[in-house]
C-alpha cells in the first residue's frame, strides 16, 4: 500500500468558526496533493496546572519522523502559556519544516493575513463612501506586530486620500473592551476632539466602543461612525450591526499549506481556491445590511451547542464495571456528536496506555502515569476489537489508507493523570469535530477516572481475600472459608447500587470417570472444569469451590440472566475439544441455577448461605437425573463432524442408528441429550450454515448452492426463508 505524505497541524479551539475555517483551508489544500493530516489539539484550556499538564501530554505523542512538515497556529490557543510551551517543545524536538501562522516570530516560516491592505480598505470606505475626514485608529498593544500592521493600513489610506493625521490619532489599545471604553470617555469629556469615525483593529473593540459611545449620549453612526475587523458573528448580531472586514481564514490556511509544500517538496503549489476577505458594510458606518444574508439558524445552532448538557452520557459511562462495558457504552453513544450515517466512514478510536489504570505505591504515596504515554499502546476501535501498537507509530499502521485523511488527536486524562488519547478520522468533511465531541471527550476522561477508582477498590478487596484458604486441587477460594465474603460483596453492590447474583454450578460425570479410570483422571477433569469456569469470570465476579464438585459464582454485573448459559456452553465446548484432541470417551457436563438479589432488597449472610445450600441441593438432584454414561459419546462426536463437513449427504436416522449399533429411537434420544438439538434440526443447521457461507464467499448460482448443501432448489428457498426471514439473494446483498 503506498504511503501518503503526512503533515502535522497544531491548532487550538477548533470548535470556533474562524479556527475551523482556517483548518479547513489547510486540509483542503493538502488533499489536492494527496497529503494526509494529523491534527493535534486540546480538549480543555483552563488556568489549572494539573489539567494543563494532562493536556500537554498530547504533543509527546507526535513522532516527527513520520511527518513531512508542521503547520502551527499558536494564536488559536486561548493562553499564551500553551503557545509558549508548544513552541518550546517544537524547538527542542522538531527537525522538520514548520510554517507558523502569525507574524510575531522569526524562528519559523511565517504566514499571515494581508491585514494591512484590508485595514486600508476599511478606512478608504469611510473616506470615500461616507466623506469622513477626521478618523481615529484604535489598534492593539504597540508591542504586537499585528497591531502595528493594522495601524499601517490606516496610515496608507489616510495618505492615499491626502488627509491630515497625527500619530496621536493612532491609539494603541488592548484588543479588548477597556481601551475602547477609555477612548469613548476621552471623546465625551472633551479631552479628545470628536472624530467623524473610528476604525478599530478588531470587532471586540468596535462593539465595546459603540456601546460606550451610546452610553455617553452619542449616536452611532449619526455622530460617530465605527468599524471593526475580523468578521465575527457577534459583530453581525450587535445593534447597530458593526461594519467589519471578514478575513478569509480558508485563504490563510491554504497559503500556509502552499508555503509548507514548497518547503518539503521544492515545488510551488497552486491555490485550490481564490476566495479573499470581504468588506461587510453595515449600520455602524451608515450603510444598510438588510440585503446581507444571515443564517439565524446557524446562530441559534451554535449557541445551542455551547449550552448543550447531556446527562445520559455521564450515566452511560459511569454505570459500568469494566473496560469492556465502558468501551461498549462509549461507542454506543457516538450519535451524540456524529451523524449515524457516518458511523461507517468516520473512524473513532480510543488509544490507552498499557498501564492506564495502574496505581503504584512509592514511598508511601499513590503514583500513576502523569507524563507522556507508554511505549506500548492499547488500540480499541468502534467494533470493540483491541490490539497493541508502538507509540512511535501514533496509530496502528493497518489504519493507513490510500486516500488522504484528516485525523484529530485529543488527550485523554483526568487532571494530571494520563490515560491516552482519542482519535477522530475522516476522509471528507470533519463536521463531527464540534462542541458536542469535546464534551463527549471530557466525559470519557471522567468515566475512565471513575472506572480506575472501581478497579482499585476491586484490587484491594481481592488482596484481602488472598489471605483466605483455597481448595488444594483447583486453587479456588473455599466458600466455607470466606465468612466475610458476603459482607464485602454487599458493600460493593451498595456502593455502586447494583444487584447481586449467585450462580451455582455442579460438575457431572466425574463419578463415572473415577470408576472407569481412577481418581487421578477424575481430578484432572475437575481441574479442567474449574479452569474453564475461572476463565469465563469477568472482573466483577468471584468464583468459589464448595463440596466435592460444586462451584459458586457471585457477581455484581448488570443483566446477569444469560451468564449461566455462557458458563454451561463454555464447559461443553471445553470438553468437546478435549475429547476430540485426546480421543477421550468421557463426558463431563454441568448443571446450574441462578438467583438475583435486588439491591433494594438486601439479605443477610446467613440467608445467603442457606440459599446457596438449597441451590446446590437442587442442582445436584438434577445432575443425578442426567444420563451419566455416554458409551457412544466419541462415535456421536465423529458423526456430527461428518454431518457438518458433508451437508450434501442424504443423512437419515435409520442409517445413523445402525452405524453406532443402537435403535433408531434411542439414537434420537441420546443425540438430543448430548448436543441439545434434534438430529434432523442439526442436519438442517449444517446445510443452512454451509449455504450462508457459500452465499457470502462465492459467486455460485442458487441452484448450485442448493445442490452443494443437499437441497433441491424449491426446498432450499423455502427452508432458507423460514430460517433467516429473507431470500438467499437478499441475504447475499445484505452481507
Amino acid at each position: 500500500m503506498p504511503m501518503n505524505k503526512r503533515i502535522g497541524i497544531i491548532i487550538g479551539r477548533i470548535y470556533k468558526a474562524a479556527n475551523k475555517r482556517l483548518l479547513s483551508g489547510i486540509v483542503e489544500q493538502a488533499r489536492t496533493a494527496g497529503i494526509s493530516a494529523y491534527v493535534f489539539t486540546l480538549n480543555e484550556e483552563c488556568p489549572n496546572d494539573k489539567i494543563t499538564s494532562g493536556e500537554e501530554n498530547i504533543f509527546s505523542a507526535i513522532n516527527f519522523s513520520l511527518l513531512d512538515g508542521i503547520v502551527l497556529a499558536p494564536y488559536t490557543f486561548d493562553s499564551d502559556g500553551y503557545s509558549s510551551y508548544i513552541e518550546h517543545y517544537l524547538a527542542e524536538n522538531c527537525t522538520i519544516p514548520v510554517v507558523r501562522i502569525g507574524i510575531e516570530q522569526d524562528r519559523y516560516i511565517s504566514v499571515w493575513y494581508n491585514d494591512r491592505g484590508e485595514m486600508s480598505e476599511l478606512t478608504l470606505h469611510l473616506i470615500y463612501g461616507h466623506g469622513c475626514k477626521k478618523i481615529l485608529c484604535l489598534t492593539g498593544p504597540e508591542q504586537y506586530e499585528v497591531s502595528r500592521s493594522r495601524a499601517a493600513g490606516y496610515r496608507d489610506a489616510m495618505e492615499r486620500a491626502d488627509l491630515v493625521y497625527t500619530e496621536d490619532d493612532i491609539i494603541y489599545g488592548d484588543f479588548w473592551v477597556y481601551a475602547a471604553q477609555a477612548l469613548a470617555a476621552e471623546i465625551a469629556d472633551g479631552r479628545r476632539e470628536k472624530p467623524d469615525a473610528v476604525v478599530c483593529a478588531n470587532d471586540a473593540m468596535a462593539i465595546a466602543l459603540c456601546d460606550a459611545l451610546i452610553d455617553k449620549g452619542f449616536s452611532v453612526p449619526e455622530d460617530i461612525r465605527v468599524t471593526g475587523y475580523d468578521g465575527h458573528l457577534d459583530a453581525r448580531v450587535h445593534f447597530p450591526a458593526i461594519t467589519t472586514y471578514q478575513t478569509s481564514h480558508e485563504h490563510l490556511g491554504r497559503s500556509a499549506m502552499c508555503r509548507l509544500y514548497r518547503e518539503i517538496s521544492g515545488d510551488d503549489m497552486e491555490l485550490c481556491g481564490s476566495d479573499k476577505g470581504v468588506l461587510l458594510c453595515r449600520e455602524s458606518c451608515g450603510c444598510n445590511s438588510l440585503s446581507e444574508r444571515f443564517d439565524t439558524h446557524e446562530f441559534d445552532y451554535k449557541h445551542m451547542e455551547y449550552s448543550l448538557m447531556d446527562c445520559t452520557l455521564s450515566a452511560a459511562l459511569h454505570d459500568v464495571n469494566s473496560l469492556n462495558g465502558f468501551v461498549h457504552n462509549m461507542y454506543a453513544m457516538r450519535h451524540l456528536f456524529m451523524d449515524r450515517s457516518r458511523f461507517g466512514t468516520v473512524g473513532f478510536y480510543l488509544c490507552l496506555c498499557d498501564d492506564w489504570d495502574i496505581v503504584r505505591i512509592h514511598k508511601g504515596k499513590r503514583t500513576y502515569r502523569t507524563s507522556g504515554y507508554s511505549d506500548k499502546m492499547i488500540f480499541i476501535s468502534s467494533d470493540e476489537e483491541r490490539t497493541t501498537f508502538e507509540l512511535s507509530e501514533m496509530l496502528p499502521s493497518t489504519l493507513r489508507r490510500d486516500e488522504p485523511t484528516v485525523t484529530f488527536f485529543i488527550p485523554v486524562h483526568f487532571q494530571e493523570r494520563c490515560f491516552g488519547y482519542v482519535c477522530l478520522e475522516a476522509t471528507d468533511v470533519f463536521d463531527d469535530f464540534n462542541m458536542n465531541y469535546l464534551r463527549f471527550c471530557r466525559e470519557i476522561n471522567n468515566g475512565l477516572e471513575f472506572l480506575c477508582a472501581q478497579n482499585e477498590l476491586k484490587r484491594l478487596v481481592y488482596r484481602r481475600n488472598m489471605s483466605q484458604s483455597r481448595d488444594e486441587l483447583t486453587g479456588l477460594f473455599l466458600l466455607e472459608s470466606c465468612p466475610q465474603m458476603w459482607d464485602e460483596v454487599s458493600e460493593i453492590a451498595e456502593l455502586y447500587r447494583q444487584d447481586i447474583y449467585i450462580i451455582v454450578i455442579s460438575a457431572g460425570g466425574l463419578k463415572h470417570i473415577e470408576n472407569a479410570a481412577g481418581s487421578a483422571e477424575s481430578d484432572r477433569h475437575l481441574l479442567m472444569f474449574a479452569e474453564t469456569l475461572s476463565k469465563c469470570c469477568s472482573n466483577t465476579e468471584k468464583i468459589y469451590k464448595t463440596g466435592e464438585k460444586g462451584f459458586v459464582i457471585i457477581g455484581t454485573e448488570s443483566s446477569p440472566v444469560s451468564r449461566p448459559q455462557e458458563y454451561l456452553k463454555a464447559v461443553e465446548e471445553r470438553f468437546r475439544q478435549q475429547n476430540i484432541i485426546a480421543g477421550g470417551q468421557y463426558l463431563v457436563y454441568a448443571k446450574s441455577e441462578i438467583r438475583v438479589i435486588p439491591s433494594a432488597k438486601p439479605i443477610s449472610s446467613e440467608d445467603a448461605e442457606a440459599g446457596i445450600k438449597a441451590m446446590l441441593a437442587r442442582v445436584s438432584e438434577n445432575s443425578r437425573s442426567r444420563l451419566s454414561e455416554k458409551v457412544h459419546y466419541g462415535e456421536l462426536i465423529e458423526l456430527r463432524k461428518e454431518i457438518f463437513r458433508h451437508p450434501e449427504t442424504d443423512w437419515n436416522g435409520d442409517e445413523c442408528s445402525r452405524r453406532i449399533s443402537v435403535s433408531k429411537s434411542y439414537f434420537h434420544k441420546i443425540y438430543n441429550q448430548l448436543f441439545g438439538i434434534s438430529f434432523m434440526q442439526d442436519v438442517q443447521h449444517s446445510r443452512l450454515s454451509c449455504a450462508k457461507k457459500l452465499l457470502v464467499t462465492t459467486n455460485d448460482t442458487l441452484p448450485d448452492i442448493a445442490a452443494k448443501c443437499g437441497y433441491d432448489y424449491y426446498n432450499f428457498m423455502r427452508a432458507f426463508k423460514k430460517e433467516t426471514g429473507m431470500t438467499p439473494t437478499q441475504f447475499r446483498k445484505k452481507q
